[in-house]
């Protein structure tokens, strides 16, 4: 009896043993449904990213790669479409290099590849890492050799070593099939400004303006294809949750940078005493590039010419204490 107990118990630890093995998944950016960026003025955006995955019922383990390395992990929310219990999540940051691949190889033969001084011609030879602490050491033949000339060559990318940050996440099923699932989340390294444009018609004596909003991205990573909302102004962000503050504190204080104009291209919205201007197309924000995106549509005032001048009255005399320095005419146009 006693040993067909621990048979039945052995039994259960492998099943839900073999369950997490079988049940890991990566979820790409080829998975991506949808995806649309909430961008704030000083450096922050609120990412909502849609992906679909096909899981089976019980234990998942998901690697989603293709999420933001400045994603703030405390503003994580996961959803899915069917239920899901959730277990764990870790973000795991892009951990691929030179040195973590020797790392990852210590132990192991691999190729080592050098060029003849003379002819040329490139040889591969066998070489196993010893170290990469301070250097690297290798065992070439039978000898060690300290920084060995020539690249290194590598089979494949080992699993835990990643070209970009990878949310995983532990998750029991209680459906099989497909399963929209919604990653939102804070991140640092998207930010827009507005960029004002006029043109002088002298002889029509018109004023031509435009607006632009001017978006960065210095996450290191590729937003594709993404629907862009652009909130006026800056976000306050309390530093501790655990001391009470104030409501006037706990209020976002943003300040519209905009004038309305009836030929406006980005729909506005009014929130909370704020402005919200959503761009109709979607854009493609590249890594380390600055994407421009018309805010309203190019119109022409009157204007006419008007010589100004702010100077202090006593122009030609010395200026004494702290009155204001004499400046000089200035044509400017005026409505």
């Amino acid at each position: 009896m006693r040993r067909l107990m621990v048979l039945i118990i052995g039994g259960a630890l492998a099943a839900t043993a073999s369950s997490y093995a079988q049940a890991q998944q990566n979820v790409t950016v080829a998975d991506r449904t949808a995806l649309a960026l909430t961008i704030y003025g000083n450096g922050l955006a609120l990412v909502k990213d849609r992906r679909r995955a096909e899981l089976p019922i019980g234990i998942n383990e998901l690697s989603l790669s293709g999420v933001s390395p400045q994603m703030i992990a405390d503003s994580l929310e996961l959803g899915f479409s069917k239920p899901v219990r959730l277990l764990s999540r870790t973000l795991r940051p892009a951990n691929l290099n030179p040195r973590s691949l020797l790392e990852a190889h210590i132990g192991k033969t691999v190729e080592l590849i050098r060029t003849h001084p003379e002819t040329g011609v490139e040889m591969s030879i066998a070489a196993t890492p010893i170290s990469v602490a301070n250097g690297v050491i290798a065992r070439i033949g039978t000898k060690l050799v300290t920084n060995p000339a020539g690249r290194w060559a590598f089979p494949a990318i080992p699993d835990h070593l990643r070209a970009k940050a990878a949310l995983v996440v532990g998750l029991e099923s209680a459906a099989a099939g497909q399963h929209d699932i919604d990653i939102r989340y804070l991140s640092g390294g998207l930010s827009w400004r507005a960029a004002y444009t006029a043109n002088w018609d002298r002889r029509a004596g018109t004023l031509k303006l435009a607006a632009w909003a001017a978006l960065q991205n210095s996450t290191a990573m590729h937003f594709d294809a993404a629907r862009v909302s652009l909130v006026a102004g800056q976000v306050r962000r309390v530093s501790s949750p655990r001391r009470a503050m104030p409501d006037r504190a706990l209020r976002m204080k943003l300040q519209a940078e905009m004038e309305d104009s009836s030929g406006a291209v980005a729909v506005r919205e009014a929130l909370a005493g704020y402005h919200l201007y959503e761009l109709p197309q979607t854009l493609t924000l590249r890594p380390g590039e600055e994407a421009q995106a018309a805010l309203m549509t190019p119109f022409a005032v009157n204007v006419r010419r008007e010589l100004v001048s702010e100077s202090h009255p006593a122009v030609f005399s010395r200026v004494r204490g702290g009155a204001k320095q004499p400046s000089h005419p200035a044509i400017r146009p005026s409505g």
